[in-house]
């Protein structure tokens, strides 16, 4: 009795598995390419260079008025004197204060932390509406 096996021709693994990483790399090289039609982001230091404190002479003399209020604001929250540095934007309805809290000093620049910040609320006469600590 004559048997006759069959064998099917499979290409070896080594193929799919080239295969496979030769387009993870192509795949991998595209997500590193640069994006010429995004704008150009800011670093930390730009971001938090329009950042000032309390007292600062850049602040108008309203903004001052507003940037104290929150400031007694933050500090009546949090229970205790606070060194921040604080960003004053105008609103349809009065003014937001970003401040951020520092939690030292490097080469006489602030250090700041993780969650160290918040935004506090005010109306147009300086009465506080609203704070949004950090996380």
């Amino acid at each position: 009795m004559n048997t006759l096996l069959a064998v099917s021709y499979r290409s070896p693994p080594w193929r799919s598995v080239r295969e496979a990483l030769t387009i993870v790399s192509l795949v991998a090289l595209m997500g590193c390419s640069e994006n010429r039609n995004a704008a150009p982001s800011a670093t930390g230091i730009e971001l938090y260079s329009v950042m000032r404190p309390s007292g600062d002479s850049s602040f108008t003399r309203e903004e001052q008025r507003i940037v104290t209020a929150a400031r007694a604001h933050l500090e009546k929250v949090h229970q205790k004197p606070l060194d921040a540095r604080y960003r004053v934007e105008r609103t349809k309805d009065g003014y937001e204060v970003d401040a951020m809290f520092v939690a030292g000093y490097e080469n006489e620049q602030p250090l700041y932390y993780p969650g160290g910040h918040g935004t506090v609320v005010l109306n147009a006469d300086g009465n506080v509406v609203s704070y949004m600590p950090g996380e």
